[in-house]
């Protein structure tokens, strides 16, 4: 089994599935890219039991094979090929033979039988969503989603259908991310998405053109197009009410530009702690004051204008959860909104949007 391909086009795959191939596994078979060659294209798929990716590339075969082979050897390789067409050929030892030019590669692999099943969405139904549309909200509310294991029911995006509604919710209990876009498709329930599976998503979603297939079934989330298919297992828990912690009356709002409170924010963070990034912010009709404080360097002040009306008010935050939130805003502007002492700030971009961010303060 002879075929050729494309060194550019094979890296380009090989890139895209070699990440999910898990390195540190006990089953030395999820470190291996499943290579399904068909007669008139490659499948090449990578696992980790919780995310499963499949990239097809056409070429043309005269048989039909199987092989699997060590993701990061495999990738080490094909980077340092010269540029032009790659031949690949198997053999029935479990071992591919891999050339450019004057340079040959025997690749010694496992049994593709060995290799985990892909998940089997044939009874799933599918309905086309924007590309681009979808991996803006992924985007959005990503990076609020929790790392901490012992919460995993919050170490995803929620996805939940308001109306005609797609609303999609990131939080880890000290800040939030929401947002909302009408895609034209219906979900089935409330459901989580884990971080990991949403992560390689935007991957491939950064260059999918026009609408990707969506379809879920009881234990996962499927997306496909013409040039690869997803799985991602979802998360088995309940998502907390996050309706809760968003007040309705805001008792002040701060008009201020994202980029000159970005610098700022900073310059303080340099006096801030491992232990403690908390900085104090102290707002008024002034302005804005950042305050930071470090036990072994000294201090850090500086005053930033904004317009402002409400009540005075100050805050101990995370100077990098409000950072990235900031990092979320489109606009040049943003409204921060005061609701109450000890309560939540909330911010929207200027002029208001389908989105917006939350970040608790720090205790005192």
């Amino acid at each position: 089994m002879i075929i050729q391909i494309e060194k550019d086009k094979l890296l380009e795959a090989l890139g895209r599935v070699a990440p999910i191939a898990d390195k540190r596994t006990t089953l030395p078979i999820l470190s291996h890219i499943l290579f399904d060659i068909e007669l008139e294209r490659i499948i090449l798929m990578a696992t980790d039991l919780e995310v499963g990716l499949k990239i097809f590339l056409p070429v043309t075969s005269e048989e039909a094979g199987r092989i699997a082979l060590p993701s990061r050897k495999l990738l080490e390789i094909v980077k340092e090929l010269p540029s032009g067409p790659v031949e690949i050929e198997s053999s029935d030892a479990y071992r591919m033979r891999i050339q450019a030019g004057a340079s040959v590669f025997q690749l010694s692999g496992m049994d593709p039988g060995d290799y985990p099943a892909f998940g089997d969405y044939s009874g799933v139904e599918f309905s086309g969503i924007d590309a681009e549309s979808f991996h803006w909200m992924i985007e959005k509310t990503l990076y609020a989603a929790s790392t901490d294991d012992i919460r995993f029911n919050l170490n995803g995006v929620l996805f939940e259908q308001k109306d005609h509604v797609m609303c999609l919710v990131g939080t880890d209990g000290h800040r939030l991310a929401y947002a909302e876009n009408e895609l034209g498709i219906t979900i089935p329930r409330s459901l989580v998405v884990p971080k990991k599976g949403l992560n390689e998503l935007t991957r491939i979603l950064e260059s999918a053109k026009g609408e990707v297939q969506l379809g879920f079934d009881a234990k996962n989330m499927y997306i496909k197009n013409d040039e690869f298919a997803m799985t991602i297992r979802l998360i088995d828990g309940d998502y907390p009410d996050y309706r809760r912690v968003i007040p309705s009356q805001p008792r002040g709002k701060l008009s201020i530009n994202v980029k000159k409170l970005v610098q700022g924010l900073r310059r303080a963070a340099i006096f801030t702690t491992d232990r403690s990034r908390g900085i104090t912010v102290v707002v008024s009709e002034e302005g804005m004051m950042l305050n930071a404080e470090h036990p072994e360097f000294g201090r850090f002040e500086e005053k930033i204008g904004a317009e402002y009306e409400g009540e005075p008010f100050d805050v101990i935050v995370n100077v990098y959860y409000f950072m990235e939130a900031l990092h979320a805003i489109e606009t040049e502007g943003v409204t921060i909104e005061y609701y109450r002492e000890a309560g939540p700030l909330i911010l929207r971009p200027q002029p208001e949007a389908n989105y917006f961010n939350l970040v608790m303060p720090m205790k005192r």
